[in-house]
């Protein structure tokens, strides 16, 4: 499985990256992320500020699909 680079997760929407990669709602959870409230904007609009720890906690928790598992 190809995973999305970094530049695609922080363009891809928020509710879209939970559905296609459930592991990462926890990742939201810990972030503080509300889906109700950010569900449908990018990953990169979904906290206030720099993404750039939340972009490397999802890539972090789908990293296991590019081995094929």
């Amino acid at each position: 499985m190809t995973l999305p680079s970094r530049a695609e997760l922080a363009a891809m929407l928020t509710h879209v990256v939970v559905r296609e990669f459930p592991e990462t709602l926890e990742v939201f959870r810990r972030s503080g992320v509300s889906l109700l409230e950010r569900g449908a904007v990018p990953v990169s609009a979904a906290v206030d500020g720099d993404a750039g720890a939340l972009l490397d906690a999802l890539a972090d928790a789908i990293r296991w699909r590019a081995a094929g598992v």
